[in-house]
């Protein structure tokens, strides 16, 4: 539900002009997910999908993605 929040809120002011810290930790948490298997909250999802790829294009972002999961625990 938190997710469908996000989609439908997106485009909130806050979300959208300089660079903050709800920005960051939202950016930062959708960007586990190739780390967290079966968890696609892109699906249904196309406002908050279209924002992460715009920050996950950020070069801060780009330089500090996390390594690929190898699997294990």
């Amino acid at each position: 539900r938190l997710l469908d929040w996000w989609d439908a809120n997106i485009g909130e002011p806050w979300m959208s002009g300089p660079l903050n810290l709800a920005q960051l930790t939202l950016g930062c948490a959708l960007g586990f997910e190739p780390r967290l298997p079966g968890w696609n909250w892109r699906n249904g999802r196309p406002s908050l999908a279209s924002w992460f790829e715009r920050i996950a294009a950020r070069p801060s972002f780009v330089a500090t993605v996390p390594p690929p999961f190898v699997g294990g625990h």
